[in-house]
């Protein structure tokens, strides 16, 4: 915004130095495009607004229901699609089993009943706890292959979910590119409607309703002398704000200051050592447009999106 306030303003000062005669025709011509500009300030709104949903969506959430007795329930919403509901799926987390604890339980038992026996020179009582400590082991060498086949079950589990989810992603993804070009070539369809109603409408007000804005021969004679770079540059206004308000949509705004920082010093030197007369000032503002929806276009091709 501040660069193209930069422009408008070189072009007001380039036509002041002109003359009174050029300085009025051009404040009136600059306000004529202006109130015709506004609609198309309204694509550019437009994009600014729904192009955003499109292309990023909503973030992932990852919301705990509940947490009772050593289990975790978690719900996952994904809404990468504004307009799909949200999937949900639960996991459970129960508490695992330690065997080598267990174990180690097991066998101070053991050792206080040994100790106890052999004060008593109780033989049956050490063929059992022989026995226990047998079966203990074997217990854990169970259990340690069961937590192995476990292991690797949530291993195979989890990467299953992985691939689902990477091949929901494309999905999702594909979805908003084509969402994105749908909208795209809408807005530039209604963007041509207001450009071709904008030029006929600004010429044929300056042509023929001239003595509307002012009685002066001179000034009206002026008006009409650049009534087709207006009509001209008010066509190209429109494609010009939509992709713009694409661009700022898709968070490239960094191009578009490096945009403006390269063409408004060119701008300002074209009205400044190259505009000696006023037909001068109104070209000058056609081809700044011009070199923008250029600019623009090549950078939503190299995107290619």
């Amino acid at each position: 915004m501040c660069g193209k306030i930069v422009g408008y303003n070189a072009m007001t000062l380039r036509a002041n130095a002109l003359g009174v005669v050029p300085m009025a025709a051009h404040a009136i011509l600059l306000r004529i495009f202006f109130f015709f500009g506004t609609f198309a300030d309204s694509i550019s709104q437009a994009a600014q607004t729904y192009f955003p949903a499109i292309l990023y969506g909503t973030s992932n959430s990852h919301k705990p229901i509940s947490e009772q007795n050593g289990t975790s329930v978690l719900e996952i919403s994904d809404n990468d699609s504004p307009n799909s509901a949200p999937n949900t799926v639960i996991i459970q987390a129960t508490p695992t089993f330690d065997p080598e604890k267990s174990l180690s339980k097991v066998k101070e038992s053991c050792t206080s009943v040994i100790t106890a026996a052999e004060d008593r020179d109780d033989s049956s009582v050490l063929a059992t706890t022989d026995l226990v400590n047998q079966k203990g082991e074997e217990l854990v060498t169970s259990s340690s292959s069961f937590t192995t086949l476990s292991t690797a079950d949530k291993i195979l589990e989890t990467t299953s979910l992985t691939e689902r989810t990477k091949t929901k992603t494309r999905e999702a993804s594909l979805t908003r590119n084509k969402a994105f070009r749908i909208l795209l070539r809408r807005l530039l369809v209604v963007s041509s409607v207001i450009s071709t109603i904008n030029t006929l409408f600004s010429i044929g007000l300056v042509r023929r309703m001239g003595m509307v804005f002012t009685t002066d021969l001179q000034i009206t004679n002026c008006m009409r002398s650049q009534s087709v770079w207006l009509g001209l540059s008010l066509f190209l206004h429109s494609f010009v704000l939509t992709l713009e308000g694409t661009l700022i949509a898709k968070r490239d705004v960094a191009f578009l200051a490096r945009s403006y920082l390269i063409f408004l010093p060119l701008l300002i030197i074209r009205l400044h050592y190259f505009c000696p007369a006023f037909p001068g000032v109104w070209q000058t503002l056609f081809a700044f447009q011009l070199a923008r929806l250029i600019q623009f276009a090549m950078r939503m091709l190299m995107t290619k999106r």
